[in-house]
């Protein structure tokens, strides 16, 4: 993935994103500074400024994702690759785990 110095925007380019995401999470929550708006505020920039996730910073500013698509994100579509397969490997564990137990 290239770095973020690679992506031919301007500052100012990236700060009008950054206000219309903002602007489109405060509408999904109806305009309230609720704990679930807040939450997503902090999941929305840890995965944004994540070192190992930077292809969902870059897709955002090339505009292969909106930002109306980025606030309805899981968490799990946001995650980086590498912490997206040690969850799946986690809850694959976990689960051959309750069926070796299920058959005991």
């Amino acid at each position: 993935c290239q770095s973020a110095s690679d992506i031919d925007k301007s500052e100012d380019e990236v700060s009008h994103l950054a206000d219309d995401i903002e602007l489109k999470l405060y509408n999904l929550h109806n305009q309230d500074v609720n704990p679930k708006y807040r939450s997503k505020c902090r999941s929305l920039l840890f995965n944004l400024k994540d070192t190992k996730n930077q292809g969902l910073f870059k897709k955002l500013v090339l505009g292969e994702l909106t930002s109306r698509q980025i606030v309805r994100m899981s968490p799990d579509q946001l995650a980086s690759e590498e912490l997206s397969e040690w969850r799946e490997k986690t809850m694959k564990k976990e689960l051959d785990m309750i069926k070796e137990v299920a058959i005991e």
